[in-house]
């Protein structure tokens, strides 16, 4: 899963971003959410295959640079898939949003 996201650059802060004029993108832990929350729903469709990675490309808002791939190691994929179902059970608890028992 891709999730495309425009934001200004840092300033480089490195030897090597420096030279190569370009700095890091921030990243956000509702980066990571919003991508466990679309395979998620991926792994809902019937016939979906198995989504192996999830990723942000980041693009600069500011600057014509190259955009950056940023592919979110599993391990906090599964983590933050554990912080998504959490906040979809606070929301409807909340709300008293009870869409499966329907």
């Amino acid at each position: 899963v891709l999730d495309f996201k425009t934001r200004k650059r840092g300033k480089p802060s490195t030897k090597a971003e420096v030279a190569a004029g370009l700095g890091k993108f921030a990243t956000y832990e509702t980066d990571i959410i919003q991508l466990c929350a679309y395979r998620e729903a991926a792994f809902a469709l019937d016939g979906c295959p198995k989504i192996d990675g999830i990723a942000n490309v980041y693009i600069d808002s500011v600057n014509p640079t190259p955009p950056l791939l940023h592919v979110w190691p599993e391990d906090k994929a599964i983590r933050f898939t554990k912080a998504w179902f959490a906040i979809v059970d606070a929301y409807c608890h909340l709300h008293s949003f009870y869409p499966m028992d329907k």
